[in-house]
């Protein structure tokens, strides 16, 4: 079955996207975004559309109001907003 038709966006999360399942999801016409994030940053501080220019891996871009830098020091995340 496809989506329900008040359906905009759904969310991957919690571990790794991949190909086959996101294939599975775009063929059936779900409007399927994949994302990362954690508990410290509530949820996801990035997010992208699951399209036909998807790269396995690729979780997408920072939010709007999100930073996201590697402090050179230490090599952690560092992530504002």
């Amino acid at each position: 079955h496809g989506p329900p038709a008040a359906l905009r966006c759904l969310l991957t999360g919690g571990g790794p996207l991949g190909r086959e399942a996101a294939a599975l999801a775009r063929d059936g016409g779900w409007p399927l975004w994949t994302g990362w994030g954690m508990t410290e940053t509530a949820s996801h501080v990035v997010a992208g559309p699951v399209d036909s220019d998807w790269v396995e891996g690729v979780v997408g871009r920072p939010l709007p109001g999100v930073t996201i830098e590697i402090d050179p020091g230490s090599a952690r995340l560092v992530v504002g907003g």
